[in-house]
């Protein structure tokens, strides 16, 4: 029998009453990989940038098991949104 994986419960700052289950090895190397890419002065970076730079450096089996990969990425846009990591400038995070 195989172990459960550990999961995390994200937020999302869309949604303030909305969480999401997801495994929390793959949620820590997705946001160590996302945080760093972001401009910490103006221009910002819209989602869509930064979408392109992780899908450029990430294996594919972090992004396995969702429809799009898409789904994962933007989880670790909002939950540092939602929880005051970054900020939402407007045109992206």
């Amino acid at each position: 029998m195989q172990a459960a994986k550990e999961k995390i419960e994200i937020e999302s700052a869309t949604s303030q009453r909305r969480t999401e289950r997801m495994d929390r090895g793959k949620y820590m190397v997705l946001r160590q990989n996302f945080l760093p890419v972001l401009p910490k002065e103006a221009p910002h970076m819209t989602a869509t940038e930064a979408k392109a730079v992780q899908l450029s450096t990430l294996s594919q089996d972090l992004l396995s098991g969702c429809e799009k990969a898409g789904w994962r990425l933007k989880a670790v846009q909002l939950d540092p949104e939602a929880k005051g990591v970054i900020e939402h400038g407007g045109k992206g995070p």
